[in-house]
């Protein structure tokens, strides 16, 4: 898996939420591929794994509520996005988000800390970041087992699909978007609303 993702190749597998689709989030050649796999509009922004608390504080400006967030959830079930640091996003492919509002010299960018073994153990030999998609055409339903994987991606430039034991909890991560203390709840997902209230109380 890592030589694949080194080599700038794309590839499969189940997470703890749905399966996925990764390659190496700094090469701007295999996050376009990873757009192109899925038919994904290049407007719409793609999120990051990346293996600890300490490699997203490298790379993110965390304020209270968002360290609130990350000590409540994280390794686990949300994708947290925040305000890239701007000397670290800059080794990050610039494809990741195309809409970012440069006039206000924002740069916001989604991440994932994932709670699964095989991940854990990927982004310790990877030792980089990643760039992940839901394993799916746009607009299609995820795929919830490499079977499915392979079937949607028959005959693409998908190089390595992982079969891995699949969630037990099927649902996409909650997307939470932290600016100047306040958080907006951008996809509903494993996480419910609830649960984040309580977390910030």
């Amino acid at each position: 898996a890592c030589e694949t993702l080194r080599n700038g190749g794309l590839i499969a597998f189940a997470t703890d939420t749905i399966y996925g689709i990764a390659c190496d989030a700094s090469n701007s050649q295999a996050v376009q591929n990873l757009y192109r796999l899925k038919n994904r509009d290049s407007k719409k922004p793609i999120a990051i794994f990346v293996k600890d608390i300490a490699m997203a504080k490298e790379i993110f400006i965390f304020d209270e509520i968002s360290e609130k967030l990350a000590k409540n959830f994280l390794p686990g079930r949300l994708t947290l996005v925040l305000e890239t640091k701007e000397n670290k996003s800059s080794t990050l492919s610039k494809y990741l988000n195309q809409e970012n509002d440069h006039k206000k010299n924002e740069k916001f960018l989604g991440f994932r800390i994932v709670n699964h073994e095989f991940i854990k153990n990927l982004m310790i030999a990877f030792n980089g970041v990643l760039a992940v998609s839901s394993a799916n055409i746009s607009t299609q339903k995820p795929a919830l087992n490499a079977k499915e994987v392979e079937k949607c991606f028959k005959n693409t430039d998908l190089n390595l699909i992982i079969d891995g034991e699949m969630a037990k909890e099927q649902k996409s991560s909650t997307v939470v978007k932290v600016k100047n203390n306040k958080i907006e709840v951008l996809r509903h997902g494993a996480i419910d609303q609830e649960s984040l209230k309580v977390a910030l109380l």
